[in-house]
């Protein structure tokens, strides 16, 4: 079996990751508050990504969350 290599760009990775999150502010829902702010964003998402698969926010939309044990 042949390993992939991939070599990434970290300051390039942090930097875009600091933009989205200041943006998005992702996190774990831990409150009313926090649930209400992920739907809100879901629903924007779902609102302008539809059913295009093709859509460059579809990605997000495919996360899955592991329920927690």
């Amino acid at each position: 079996m042949q390993s992939v290599q991939i070599q990434f760009n970290i300051q390039n990775l942090q930097a875009s990751c600091q933009a989205f999150d200041a943006m998005a502010h992702l996190r774990p829902i831990h409150s009313e508050a926090d649930f209400e702010h992920m739907s809100a964003m879901m629903n924007a998402l779902l609102d302008d990504v539809g059913d295009d698969e093709e859509h460059p926010l579809t990605t997000i939309l495919q996360i899955k969350v592991k329920p927690s044990a």
